[in-house]
C-alpha cells in the first residue's frame, strides 16, 4: 500500500512538474506574441491595403465591360424569337466577352 501511495505521489510531482514548464512556456510564447503585436499590425494593414486594390482593379475591370455585356443583353433579347443559330451566335459573343473580362 504504502509502494502504490509513494508511486502516486512520484506521478503526482512529474504531472505538476509539466504543468510548470507548460505554464511557463505559455508566459514565454505570450510574451514573444505581444512584443511582436505592432509587426502584426502592419502586416495586417498591407493585408488590407492589397485586398483594397485588387476589388479596386476589378470594379475597374467590370466597369469597362459592362457597357459591352448590356448591349449584347440587348441584341440577345431582340433575336429571342427567331430561330436557334442566330441565338447562339449572340450567346458566343456574350460569352467571348465574360471569358476577355475573367482573362484580364
Amino acid at each position: 500500500m504504502a509502494a502504490k501511495v509513494d508511486t502516486l505521489k512520484e506521478e503526482m510531482d512529474e504531472a505538476q512538474n509539466k504543468m510548470e514548464i507548460c505554464k511557463d512556456q505559455l508566459a514565454a510564447d505570450m510574451y514573444n506574441f505581444s512584443s511582436k503585436e505592432g509587426e502584426y499590425a502592419c502586416y495586417y494593414v498591407l493585408l488590407v491595403e492589397a485586398q483594397a486594390e485588387y476589388h479596386r482593379r476589378a470594379l475597374a475591370s467590370i466597369e469597362s465591360v459592362l457597357p459591352s455585356i448590356q448591349s449584347q443583353q440587348g441584341v440577345i433579347v431582340s433575336l429571342h424569337f427567331l430561330d436557334s443559330p442566330a441565338l447562339s451566335i449572340c450567346w458566343i459573343n456574350v460569352a467571348y466577352e465574360c471569358t476577355t473580362f475573367l482573362k484580364s
